[in-house]
């Protein structure tokens, strides 16, 4: 039997707000390597929770966690099927490879405002994984 220290149905709600854990660190950075190792930090954990679902889901399981009710029936909840693991899988992929880049670009055209950008950043992968996640499909606009 294999014990987990973290109940698998609050992993959905971890891999949303993974990205919020690194928004701190970038405001308050007092160099570009400082801002950019916790854009970094952010990504790796989410891919971490990601990862940390991926058995579950390819077992058959579906991590879900009700946030709170909007109406009878029908609450904000997330959810870990197989379509948001490919979805979240991807963005998490993806989202390590396009900080290298943007770090590089950013830096090589002296870019102003770039404490801002990876913070919006962070707020935009929140928003993206919400979106993929919610269960009542009608709840995506609360992540716009």
């Amino acid at each position: 039997m294999q014990t987990m220290l973290i109940p698998e149905s609050t992993l959905p709600l971890i891999a949303l707000l993974a990205p919020l854990v690194a928004v701190p660190g970038i405001m308050g950075a007092r160099g570009p390597n400082v801002r950019e190792a916790f854009t970094f930090f952010a990504g790796f954990l989410l891919l971490g929770t990601i990862l940390l679902m991926l058995p579950g889901v390819l077992a058959g399981n579906t991590p879900e966690i009700v946030l709170f009710p909007v109406v009878p029936g029908a609450p904000i909840a997330l959810r870990m099927d197989p379509a948001g693991m490919l979805f979240a899988l991807v963005a998490s992929v993806l989202w390590i490879i396009t900080t290298a880049y943007a770090i590089g670009y950013m830096r090589s055209k002296q870019e102003q405002n770039q404490t801002r950008f990876y913070a919006f950043f962070c707020d935009f992968a929140v928003r993206h994984h919400g979106c993929g996640h919610v269960r009542q499909p009608p709840h995506v606009v609360s992540f716009l």
